[in-house]
């Protein structure tokens, strides 16, 4: 399907896509001596492993050198994106975040009540430094927003009341060290990419690349898809080849 300079394919993985789709964005690759000057184009993998293989592919169809970070993955699409608009540090590591969660939980031990006695326990800061950042991935970035959200009917029945209680606290706890310690987390980075994309534009942060392209992805939370919108609607063009298992054969198990 496709939409104002947007194309969407559905397709099972084939090693021959990368290649197939690369016909579809002719303007984005300019053959030139051998070299490329300036690429016009932008190519989201998901993973590493993917973006090595779409540079070799790149590499075999010009036969030179292929300047600029013009493949990447999703991650480093965001961190570009926020660095294109003037961001000035890094988001939180992983590690950092982890010793933030574990100090809070020590500070407000005293204050918690489902979680009190496992507050020690060396694997929970990380269950809800994941649950933290699980909360954003799905848009919850205010404590307010997080209390609503563990108030309806089906959250109450699946967490008890002092549970989402003491995620509250925590939650708002962390939150107000982020502000106080002016940093960002790996959430509230790509939020921010998203809202690059959404104020600025995919044009005006990548003024080099006429065409967007994303392949072998399957799902997006919805972070990921507040940041691909923006992104996609004000590309020159975009074209995203989702992939899909393909369907079992007749006869198979599960056909």
């Amino acid at each position: 399907m496709s939409h104002q300079g947007f194309e969407i394919i559905i397709q099972p993985p084939h090693q021959r896509s990368s290649q197939a789709l690369m016909e579809r964005c002719p303007d984005a690759f300019p053959a030139g001596d051998g070299v490329w000057a300036a690429p016009r184009f932008l190519y989201l993998a998901p993973t590493r492993r993917k973006v090595e293989h779409i540079r070799e592919l790149l590499l075999e169809r010009f036969g030179g050198a292929l300047f600029g970070n013009c493949v990447m993955t999703l991650t480093d699409f965001f961190e570009s994106a926020r660095a294109a608009a003037g961001a000035a540090h890094d988001p939180l590591s992983a590690t950092a975040r982890l010793a933030l969660v574990e100090d809070i939980m020590r500070e407000l031990r005293p204050r918690l009540r489902y979680v009190t006695r496992a507050v020690a326990h060396p694997g929970l800061a990380r269950k809800i430094s994941t649950l933290f950042s699980e909360f954003k991935q799905n848009l919850i970035f205010r404590t307010e927003d997080l209390a609503a959200a563990l108030d309806n009917t089906d959250a109450r029945r699946a967490v008890p009341r002092d549970k989402a209680r003491d995620l509250v606290l925590l939650f708002g706890e962390y939150e107000r060290r982020l502000r106080a310690l002016e940093v960002q987390d790996t959430e509230d980075a790509q939020f921010s990419a998203g809202k690059a994309l959404e104020t600025q534009g995919f044009a005006a942060l990548f003024p080099h690349a006429n065409c967007l392209i994303l392949e072998g992805f399957y799902d997006f939370n919805p972070l990921q898809k507040y940041a691909l919108r923006h992104a996609i609607a004000s590309a020159p063009a975009a074209v995203a080849a989702l992939e899909m298992e393909p369907a079992p054969a007749p006869g198979a198990p599960g056909a």
